[in-house]
């Protein structure tokens, strides 16, 4: 298994973030892999499902996710929903895991994202350098995109 924490201080209250990054259609306008989110069901928060469209380094998977704990205004935790993708990459996912943790700090909102993933046999000794070389590389994109977008925000 492979983690990855990463935080990043956006200078907005935190119920705007929360408000902006809770609405999953907003997801593909500061999230660079994403392509598409399609709620699944008509569930908001805990138990909702949503399928994704992602660009996976040079190939386009997409993917399950359900909201396994969603703490309103705080935390929202999605995990894969297992043998839910399709694409090369998706073969070889045994799990995966993403927690949004949102906090007020210095007046603004810490964000915190750890995402959590096991890739299948032997694949696996490739979870972690995978994490570190591209996911976190995302993460920082995702995190700049977000915190201008929400600035440019009224």
């Amino acid at each position: 298994m492979g983690v990855i924490v990463l935080s990043t201080d956006i200078p907005a209250a935190t119920e705007k973030v929360w408000s902006y990054c809770s609405d999953s259609e907003n997801t593909p306008n500061w999230f660079p892999a994403i392509h598409s989110v399609r709620a699944v069901n008509d569930r908001a928060g805990l138990g909702a499902e949503y399928d994704f469209t992602a660009r996976n380094a040079i190939r386009i998977v997409s993917y399950r996710m359900r909201v396994t704990d969603w703490q309103e205004g705080k935390r929202v935790r999605q995990e894969i929903v297992p043998d839910s993708g399709k694409g090369l990459w998706s073969g070889l996912l045994e799990s995966m895991s993403v927690t949004w943790d949102y906090a007020p700090h210095n007046g603004g909102t810490r964000l915190t994202v750890t995402q959590e993933m096991k890739l299948k046999g032997l694949a696996n000794l490739l979870t972690q350098p995978w994490l570190l070389v591209f996911d976190r590389q995302l993460y920082k994109r995702a995190f700049k995109r977000l915190a201008r977008i929400i600035q440019e925000q009224p």
